[in-house]
């Protein structure tokens, strides 16, 4: 029992515990920024078709100018060339097939003139957003759905990368996946800040999320493999809270940082970090005598203890005393599992379909909302900021109420919540959604970007079901932690 009574049935948390719980924490701090980061690099900019003024034009500007004798003259020339829409903004996708130029005088309505697409490109309001990958690769009108095609990708990814790396890290080791995908992120997403077109970037992405699954899959299971029973749940939860930080550091680290070139480097570059700290990361003692390593679970457990302050204990322990420990476990996996064996049984083909609907509802809801927290018209950064804050609380009140009332009832309570509360919001009226109160005779007469709109802008109504999908990640993660077998928890 030496192996058991120095690492799992340990009743503090030694030096070696706390440090790697640590280390372990850094690289989550930046997962949401990666995962969220389009909500700031493919922001969509106040936008309007480009025109060009030719020699022609200047003349007809000129005379016009004569003749209204500079009284009530707009000097927006972008009237001339592009129509407003319902609400008195430039359109977006579309330009006059001629110059108006008795529309600069003002006063006249752009309704009933012949229209073309705009052929000449667009022009980006880069008040808010100096650079986007939108304003970059003119992802706009009919290619609008590229926005989201990226993110898929990255997404298609992630799935991947669970297949991939779950599987790796059973074979190679949860240090060397850890490694190999610290380094991943680092060299796809530093390629993805500098690709020359879109089909790059989303090739690049597509690398970055299986890059990222396979980090948070192999650092909670480091982490957790390392740490006394007693403990498990409360480092697990820390952990997990380090994902939610991050939404507030993406929010900050975008508010300073513009261009979503510098961005993408600035979430992706710190895994260089990650990188070399985690050769100082031993490998999982258990995973070394399941894959017949054991002297080198010996000489691991010996360095662990001997900086835990019990190098006593460590010298007591033997290698045939560590082999016959570990021998339920070693014949208990003689042969490789893979993501069927989550399907093999029905008892664990039940519970794997449940688990796999409720974390589908979540992560659906999750990102569905936080992906398209621009369409709240509030500012985004703000918006993000809000959305971070109110996830902490709620996911210590989900623990709470685990500790409490069982995590199943906690789970069971939060589905419930969070479909109701996405159900209500289709009584919300459209033109409410925002819960928007502008002045009327400054909204949208003054500029081609609709920049001096003034007034109260309140928090938008569907930030009210953003809590229960963040609170039901909380219970879910844990049950889906203890639901499964140790040895099928990667796959």
């Amino acid at each position: 029992m030496v192996f058991r009574k120095l690492i799992e049935e340990e009743t503090r948390m030694g030096p070696f515990q706390i440090m790697l719980a640590t280390l372990m924490c850094f690289p989550l701090l930046l997962v949401a920024s990666h995962n969220l980061m389009q909500i700031f690099t493919a922001a969509v900019p106040a936008h309007r078709c480009h025109f060009s003024i030719d020699g022609a034009h200047k003349a007809n500007i000129t005379h016009y100018i004569n003749a209204s004798g500079g009284a009530n003259f707009s000097k927006d020339l972008w009237h001339a060339f592009v129509p407003m829409d319902p609400d008195r903004k430039p359109e977006q996708c579309l330009r006059f097939i001629a110059p108006q130029w008795q529309l600069l005088a003002g006063n006249k309505s752009s309704v009933g003139y012949e229209t073309e697409p705009c052929l000449e490109g667009w022009e980006y309001d880069r008040s808010i957003f100096t650079s986007t990958i939108v304003s970059e690769w003119n992802l706009v009108c009919d290619l609008r759905s590229s926005k989201e095609f990226a993110q898929s990708i990255f997404m298609a990814g992630v799935l991947v990368g669970a297949f991939v790396f779950g599987g790796l890290a059973d074979r190679f080791g949860r240090r060397s996946v850890l490694l190999w995908c610290s380094l991943q992120i680092v060299a796809m997403g530093s390629g993805a800040a500098f690709s020359p077109n879109f089909s790059a970037y989303c090739i690049f992405r597509f690398f970055t999320g299986m890059g990222m699954c396979g980090l948070i899959l192999n650092d909670f299971s480091l982490a957790m493999e390392w740490m006394p029973i007693k403990f498990r749940d409360i480092v697990f939860t820390v952990l997990s809270y380090c994902s939610t930080v991050g939404q507030l550091i993406l929010a900050g680290l975008a508010y300073g940082i513009r261009d979503w070139h510098y961005l993408q480097l600035a979430v992706s570059l710190p895994y260089f970090i990650v990188f070399l700290y985690s050769w100082w990361v031993p490998e999982s003692a258990r995973w070394l005598i399941l894959n017949n390593k054991p002297e080198v679970a010996l000489e691991t457990l010996k360095w662990v203890a001997k900086m835990n302050g019990k190098q006593e204990e460590g010298e007591k322990m033997s290698l045939e005393a560590l082999k016959a420990e570990m021998q339920n476990e070693v014949s208990a996996t003689t042969s490789r599992l893979s993501v069927f064996d989550l399907f093999r049984t029905p008892r664990m083909c039940k519970i794997t379909c449940c688990i796999t609907l409720v974390w589908f509802s979540s992560s659906f809801a999750f990102f569905g909302i936080a992906m398209d927290i621009q369409k709240f018209k509030l500012d985004t950064y703000l918006t993000q900021v809000i959305f971070g804050i109110t996830d902490l609380p709620l996911r210590v009140l989900a623990n709470i109420s685990m500790i409490r009332i069982g995590r199943r009832v906690t789970l069971a309570s939060c589905v419930l919540l969070a479909g109701l509360l996405v159900l209500a919001t289709l009584a919300v009226p459209k033109d409410r959604d925002g819960l928007h109160q502008y002045d009327d005779e400054t909204r949208g007469s003054s500029g081609p970007y609709n920049s001096d709109d003034k007034g109260l802008c309140l928090i938008p109504t569907h930030s009210s079901v953003w809590p229960c999908p963040c609170a039901l990640r909380a219970p879910f993660h844990l049950s889906a932690r203890d639901t499964w077998p140790t040895i099928s928890r990667l796959h």
